[in-house]
């Protein structure tokens, strides 16, 4: 069996593939989806990727998963008040009620059985340890990535969600959409010719220290939880 697809056969596939979903997203969201076969979902972190995968945004579903029929946002969680009390309320306003609750402590959202899955918009230091707990808690998980810090925690989340049979996807949009694919495609099936050059991106470079003065924690933020794990340092804006 040949690992090449001939030229007329991936084009085919291509754009059956692409029309399936596109017909999926018009025609299947057209029809009430019964409350019974909606996906109960937390979030956990409400910043800037957060409230994008909940609302909206550039690098998001648009509408948000708040927008989508088959799902039902129940409850919010930070450690920052303000961030969670406006995530609360742009759900609560969405739907025309007050059924979103939110939490200070991610544990009290991960016990409640109501809550099929969670999505996890934290800074990374949190991504892997959250992940973990949500697979114990048998929650699927959509998680930003980076997903881990170091490879001893992928292996200990691979091992978890499957111990658990959980579902896990990390947001890692370019592996996944599309263009990408079709792009990965052309070039392994010689479409292309020879790749003699690759040019890559990967921005600029990372800032490792930060000497901001130490400033008072402000009362709305839970300055060690959001920490997390990382090293202790005093409060900077």
């Amino acid at each position: 069996m040949t690992h090449f697809l001939s030229r007329r056969r991936f084009i085919r596939n291509s754009l059956a593939l692409t029309t399936a979903g596109g017909l999926a997203a018009r025609f299947g969201y057209a029809r009430p989806v019964p409350p019974s076969d909606r996906i109960a979902l937390g979030f956990i972190g409400l910043g800037y990727q957060g409230m994008s995968q909940l609302r909206g945004g550039q690098w998001a579903e648009k509408g948000g998963f708040i927008g989508r029929p088959d799902t039902r946002v129940l409850a919010v969680c930070d450690v920052n008040s303000q961030r969670r009390e406006a995530a609360q309320q742009a759900v609560n306003e969405h739907y025309g009620n007050r059924d979103c609750t939110a939490y200070h402590n991610y544990q009290e959202l991960l016990a409640r059985k109501d809550i099929d899955a969670v999505v996890i918009a934290t800074g990374d230091r949190w991504h892997a340890p959250l992940s973990v707990a949500a697979a114990v808690a048998g929650k699927d998980i959509y998680c930003e990535k980076p997903h881990t810090l170091t490879i001893r925690q992928a292996q200990e989340v691979a091992e978890t969600v499957g111990r658990y049979a959980t579902v896990l996807q990390v947001g890692t949009q370019q592996r996944s959409w599309f263009e990408f694919r079709f792009a990965c495609e052309l070039i392994r099936n010689g479409y292309i010719g020879h790749v003699e050059n690759v040019t890559v991106n990967v921005g600029g470079p990372p800032l490792w220290y930060c000497d901001a003065p130490p400033e008072p924690e402000p009362s709305w933020l839970d300055w060690n939880t959001w920490l997390g794990p990382a090293p202790w340092r005093p409060y900077t804006s």
